[in-house]
């Protein structure tokens, strides 16, 4: 099913500043289902993927944005 959410949202040309959150929801449920092989929004909410992993989704995804690693467990959007 997250396969297809991604896959929906790939027909978009750019997410909105709102749905930015959700779109990072989305990439780290698929970062951990399959990369790191770990179901469970505890595990999702304390685990966040990569970088370069979101940014490269971001990229597939035609989205405009990409993040950086900050200071703790958040990211910084960058717009392109």
């Amino acid at each position: 099913m997250l396969q297809m959410k991604l896959a929906a949202s790939a027909k978009r040309a750019d997410s909105t500043l709102a749905e930015r959150p959700a779109v990072l929801q989305e990439i780290t449920e698929l970062y951990m289902t399959t990369v790191v092989g770990v179901r469970g929004r505890f595990l999702q909410s304390i685990a966040k993927p990569p970088p370069d992993f979101i940014n490269a989704e971001l990229e597939r995804l035609g989205e405009t944005w990409r993040v950086a690693k900050t200071m703790g467990s958040g990211y910084a959007i960058l717009d392109l």
